[in-house]
């Protein structure tokens, strides 16, 4: 199996012999590519997505109103509904210098005259603490 060495071309051999360039492994690689993410802050979307796992991963219901698109809902409705134990929240995730919208300011008042349970979260892990508490 593979490539034979004579059915390369001239060009090709002397590629292979001369490469224009030095190989770099490919762990290498994907380790340089992870150290220059972990460079960046994580973004708003990038925790809401960690949340999301999460949550799939332990089979919780919930709503997920995704910001990568445009969404249908209700102006100002929050990021997540999400059930477990009993209890049910809505949960709304912020960046570190975020702020709650007018119209997200709004939801949220009319989440608090009705008794319903939310939360305004900066992490993935603040949110899974705030379900963690909840027991059955």
């Amino acid at each position: 199996m593979g490539i034979k060495w004579n059915e390369l071309n001239a060009y090709q051999q002397s590629l292979a012999e001369n490469p224009p360039y030095e190989p770099v492994p490919v762990q290498q690689e994907i380790l340089r590519s992870m150290s220059q993410l972990q460079k960046r802050p994580r973004l708003e979307r990038d925790e809401q997505r960690i949340f999301a796992s999460w949550l799939q991963l332990h089979a919780l219901p919930h709503c997920w109103h995704a910001t990568h698109k445009r969404s249908t809902a209700v102006c100002g409705v929050f990021d997540f509904w999400v059930g477990k134990d009993g209890r049910s929240a809505w949960i709304e995730f912020k960046s570190p210098a975020g702020a709650l919208s007018e119209d997200q300011q709004n939801f949220r008042a009319r989440l608090a005259a009705h008794e319903i349970e939310w939360h305004v979260v900066r992490t993935a892990a603040e949110a899974i603490s705030i379900l963690n508490q909840w027991k059955a």
